[in-house]
């Protein structure tokens, strides 16, 4: 098998209940840390029952911006593009 990497832009929206917004950042990205061993080895199995001859190795996150959006609070902003999301977590570990 050949090994192959990808980069993939993703949009997640979290909903935090917390005291004010700096809290609230503060633990976004526990949520958004990669999967584990487990989690990589589940999903193979699931490809492999599928039929999909293929196997993840690796899975890393970044998160490059937190931007609240409408409904988020006080301060919450309005995207401008719904359809174009804003920077959000992009994988790549080496």
């Amino acid at each position: 098998m050949e090994d192959f990497t990808f980069e993939v832009n993703l949009t997640a929206v979290v909903r935090v209940s917390a005291a004010d917004e700096n809290v609230a950042r503060e633990v976004v990205p526990a949520v958004l840390g990669a999967p584990g061993s487990l989690e990589i080895a589940l999903a193979n199995e699931a490809n492999a029952a599928s039929g999909r001859n293929a196997q993840v190795t690796d899975v890393g996150f970044s998160i490059v911006s937190l931007a609240p959006i409408d409904g988020g609070g006080d301060r919450a902003v309005k995207r401008r593009n719904p359809t174009a999301p804003t920077p959000a977590a992009r994988s790549r570990r080496k």
